[in-house]
């Protein structure tokens, strides 16, 4: 599959049985796990099915034809038929068997709006349910076909669907809840019990599990279009085999009629691993660390452990994230080779050389699929001495005031408002002083090692790169014709009142308000000094959703970070007030106990002062009065809070 699972496969192997299209598939990490999953499957078919393997019809594929595996077919006296090459249809029924699990795999996904992490546990899913489905040839179905015994479907619920898996006593104390929730990913294969994603990586198998199957804990809330894939793809591994019919068949893989003894529960933590889904950077920015709502459930879902250092990156054991990151290095040498940062020379005496080091980052897409492997060199500006390496570091940031002015403004005069992102911004920044920088880990140059990196443009972690990069896009923008706000540095204006134009530059984003043709010449102009990219129409701005109503004006809201914090304090199902704080509250004065903990009342209220700023000024007062019991909160200020949050 083109994206990694939560457990770490990228591919799965279909075994379909051709009489009663009976199938099995394992998931794999690498192709070269063929053999030893073929060896498994026949051993399992052989000691619990009791069904002997005669005919395997494969293709081509470089898996299936290697010496390893044609000898070890060969002593099993198994017959080895393959397809000619490029010719599919003589493998029909297994090539038919992909693309039906495939399809079954993406509706899954799609109706659960689950991201495509979750792929495996949709595909084994997907394959449990097509088994216990009539098949048109024998009008029965292959569960049927290969037990001789017809399925029970009452243990069949709806993938995704929101579960509370009950805790057995003996791991929950007298005051814990007696469930914990989570989503439906299937059945599990071992026992018979149900499979529910706990987030942070974890798996709860589980027999007593109740479900709320309508609605979906994060079905779509719009028509949302998937992402058109082939019906079969190189990396799906496909076999199909011919079995000698055998009438006295035991027993099969589950016997659902079966009374099962309470257990205790399983649960597990899968590998530490993330989706990395080939698509476009974002036209649109969404989040920036902020999850959207339909995933808040997973706070900090099983995302993929990102190295700490180039060394790091040379220990992971995992393959395909490995050459990952260090394509990503490479891709930022080369923005830093053609932007001329640095030539190599023999390091001075007397002047001090401050180290440089890699920072990794794995950028998210708005399903929380990996959209982006980002690697950045920085320079360990913590070790740079005022007065000696740099003398001044400040660089201005934009005001939420000067942000909505700016939208006011464009709403008024009717412009168009236009989001753009200028690529490694900080390395276009000019350096008035003269500094060293040692060479970056894995490409130190063979025959250079003595020397060191003296640098001509600003890279990220000086001191002073934020205000060079401030000073040079300023620069660019002055020479444009526009002129610099001097109540926001951070605003600018067209000089030419007959076409009003107006920038606002926050680091490396630009908003840019104008006429349609006039933006198009103005991004034509920065293109020609930076490489950036063109998000389009502003729809999401430093946390801030904004949209364009059909009267023109611009409405702003803060719903993803809104709904982080309701998720956070445990409030989603919470009954909604419409005012804010009680009008009594003050009145109530009391002696009710303290908090045992004032860290998450503290951090509610920072975050709700954040949001009055910017888009609740009808919070503000009461957020402010409920900031004064920081210090020492009582329960009734915690409910006050709750009470806002609601």
């Amino acid at each position: 599959m083109p994206t990694q699972s939560v457990s770490g496969k990228y591919y799965f192997l279909t075994f379909v049985d051709d009489y009663s299209r009976y199938s099995m598939i394992y998931l794999l990490s690498k192709k070269d796990e063929v053999l030893s999953k073929l060896k498994e499957y026949i051993a399992m078919t052989r000691n619990k099915f009791g069904r002997t393997l005669k005919v395997l019809r494969s293709d081509n594929g470089g898996e299936y034809i290697g010496k390893e595996i044609e000898d070890f077919l060969k002593e099993q006296g198994i017959v080895h038929q393959l397809t000619v090459p490029y010719s599919p249809q003589q493998n029909g029924i297994s090539e038919r068997k992909n693309r039906t699990l495939i399809e079954m795999t993406r509706c899954l996904l799609s109706e659960a709006n689950l991201p495509q992490r979750f792929w495996a546990e949709a595909a084994m899913t997907a394959t449990y349910l097509q088994n216990r489905l009539p098949t048109k040839p024998k009008r029965k179905t292959p569960y049927e076909l290969w037990t001789n015994r017809k399925p029970n479907l009452s243990h069949i619920r709806v993938f995704g669907c929101k579960a509370y898996a009950y805790i057995q006593k003996q791991k929950r104390g007298k005051l814990d809840s007696k469930a914990i929730e989570g989503i439906f990913l299937g059945y599990d294969y071992r026992s018979k019990g149900y499979r529910i994603y706990l987030g942070d990586n974890k798996i709860k198998i589980s027999r007593t599990v109740k479900f709320i199957e309508n609605p979906l804990p994060y079905g779509k809330k719009e028509a949302k279009e998937l992402q058109n894939q082939d019906e079969t793809t190189q990396q799906l591994v496909e076999l199909e085999l011919e079995h000698e019919e055998n009438n006295s068949m035991e027993e099969g893989e589950i016997n659902e009629r079966t009374e099962v003894n309470p257990c205790e529960d399983d649960e597990y933590e899968l590998s530490n691993s993330q989706i990395q889904i080939s698509q476009h950077r974002r036209s649109e920015r969404k989040t920036k660390g902020i999850p959207p709502e339909r995933f808040a459930f997973f706070a900090n879902p099983e995302r993929i452990k990102e190295p700490r250092s180039w060394n790091d990156v040379l220990k992971m054991e995992n393959p395909y994230e490995k050459q990952k990151w260090i394509e990503s290095t490479k891709e930022e040498m080369k923005s830093l080779q053609k932007n001329e940062t640095w030539k190599l020379v023999t390091p001075p005496s007397g002047k001090k050389v401050i180290g440089s080091r890699w920072t990794f980052k794995a950028k998210y897409d708005s399903k929380g699929n990996i959209e982006r492997y980002k690697a950045r060199l920085v320079a360990q500006g913590f070790s740079q001495k005022f007065g000696t390496d740099y003398d001044e570091t400040f660089a201005p940031a934009v005001t939420y005031t000067t942000i909505r002015t700016f939208l006011a403004a464009a709403a008024y005069k009717n412009l168009n408002v236009t989001h753009v992102d200028i690529k490694t911004a900080f390395l276009h920044g000019n350096l008035e002083d003269e500094v060293y920088m040692s060479q970056p880990e894995g490409y130190i140059e063979a025959g250079q090692e003595q020397k060191v990196c003296k640098l001509n443009k600003a890279i990220y972690g000086l001191k002073q790169a934020a205000r060079a990069w401030h000073l040079k896009i300023g620069e660019s923008l002055i020479k444009y014709g526009f002129e610099q706000s001097k109540a926001d540095p951070c605003l600018f204006k067209f000089a030419n009142n007959e076409n009003p134009m107006y920038i606002i530059v926050y680091v490396d984003d630009l908003l840019i308000a104008g006429k349609e043709e006039d933006i198009r010449k103005i991004i034509k102009e920065l293109e020609e000094e930076y490489e950036l990219k063109n998000l389009g129409e502003v729809n999401y701005y430093l946390g801030i959703n904004i949209e364009r109503t059909k009267e023109g004006n611009f409405a702003l809201n803060q719903k993803n970070k809104i709904e982080e914090i309701v998720e956070k304090c445990n409030l989603k199902e919470a009954k909604p007030t419409n005012i804010p704080m009680d009008p009594n509250y003050l009145k109530q004065e009391g002696e009710d106990d303290l908090l045992p903990n004032n860290n998450q009342y503290r951090k509610a209220v920072g975050a709700l002062l954040y949001i009055a700023t910017v888009s609740r000024p009808d919070i503000a007062i009461a957020v402010n009065i409920l900031s004064r019991r920081n210090e020492k909160p009582r329960e009734r200020d915690w409910n006050a809070v709750k009470r806002i949050i609601r």
